[in-house]
């Protein structure tokens, strides 16, 4: 059975650490990164490697947004997902333009993530929990 590939985004190393963990023992293979031009770097090798990326919204160098209008032009399908601790309603409209899947609020949890990726992926992925 093959196990869903999450990118998982956020500049908090420890937080990117944590929940790549506790993905994992969901039963998703995780690709961390703490950065999102390194993010969109590995997304660019392999974009068909992964089925969906969940992102920070806000971030040095590049926002949550601004990464997702980066990964449709080269991948018009996958799924993000979008992470914030506050979400305006003028953020809610942006997320609706780029085509941000689900918006998470922070603080995340296992629960909060694996609901949402099962929606995404309708139980379509059949997940082998470890």
């Amino acid at each position: 059975m093959r196990q869903p590939h999450v990118l998982f985004v956020d500049d908090e190393p420890a937080l990117v650490t944590l929940t790549g963990r506790g993905l994992a023992r969901l039963g998703y293979r995780v690709t961390g990164c703490t950065n999102p031009i390194q993010a969109f770097a590995t997304f660019s090798a392999q974009p068909e490697d992964f089925d969906v990326v969940i992102t920070d919204l806000s971030m040095p160098s590049l926002s949550g947004f601004a990464l997702a209008r980066r990964l449709y032009a080269l991948r018009p399908d996958i799924p993000v997902v979008v992470m914030s601790g506050y979400v305006s309603a003028a953020d809610r409209a942006e997320a609706d333009l780029c085509g941000i899947r689900e918006i998470i609020l922070k603080p995340i949890t296992m629960d909060k993530l694996d609901d949402a990726l099962r929606r995404l992926f309708n139980d379509s992925v059949a997940i082998d929990p470890v």
